[in-house]
């Protein structure tokens, strides 16, 4: 007997993981970072980075409220159950690689 949509499927995205792993085993310098190291002065970057993680602490820790507003969990929950629902009733893999996508711009 075959393996199903879900065996199918989980092998894929296994795949997929041991591919990206592989290609990002080793960190890549980035090129803006190699040009803005000559130009930007040790305690400037200090003063940058230091910067940089007050406000994501600020934003994680305090700024739950204004990250909601950004985006509807109601909204996110009912594609998600939508999803759920088709892959239960389907079980094919198109179903399942629904879970990938973001759900499409414009609905709801």
């Amino acid at each position: 007997m075959g393996k199903s949509a879900w065996e199918k499927e989980w092998d894929s995205l296994i795949k997929k993981e041991e591919k990206y792993l592989k290609k990002h085993e080793i960190p890549r310098e980035s090129k803006l970072n190699s040009l803005l190291a000559d130009k930007v002065p040790d305690k400037l970057q200090g003063v940058l980075d230091a910067a940089f993680c007050k406000g994501f602490w600020l934003v994680f820790s305090k700024g739950s409220a204004v990250i909601e507003k950004t985006y509807s969990p109601e909204k996110g929950l009912e594609d998600y159950k939508i999803r759920e629902f088709a892959a239960r009733v389907k079980k094919d893999r198109r179903t399942l690689r629904a879970f990938q996508r973001p759900p499409e711009a414009g609905t709801g």
